[in-house]
Order: structure tokens, then C-alpha cells, then sequence
């Protein structure tokens, strides 16, 4: 995996390639404005990149 992040108070930015055991790769980029706390924007970062690394592990092209 690649990635590059930037953040400011109440606003956290995450974007990277993601690449397969299969060598198949994706572009993920998630952006989060009005947080609270930036932590909470990259948990659910982490979170959403956890579910679609799974989704996309589990298929064969």
C-alpha cells in the first residue's frame, strides 16, 4: 500500500493504491470534513478500508 494523508482540525483526508496478494490493485480516497475529533476520521477510514480490502480479497477476477 501506498498512501498519502493530510489533515487540519475537523478535517482528515486519506488517499492511497492498494495493492492485492493476486496483484490486482485499487485507488482508494476517503475525505471527512466537520470531525469533531480527527481520530473519529481516521477510524472510520480505517474502517471503510478494512470492509473494501475484504470485499475485493474475497473475489477472483
Amino acid at each position: 500500500m501506498a498512501h498519502k494523508t493530510g489533515s487540519i482540525t475537523g478535517v482528515n483526508h486519506d488517499s492511497g493504491i492498494v495493492y492485492l496478494p493476486d496483484g490486482r490493485s485499487y485507488v482508494l480516497v476517503i475525505l471527512s470534513k466537520n470531525l469533531a475529533n480527527n481520530s473519529d476520521g481516521r477510524d472510520a477510514g480505517a474502517e471503510i478500508s478494512r470492509i473494501i480490502y475484504e470485499h475485493y480479497n474475497s473475489r477472483t477476477m
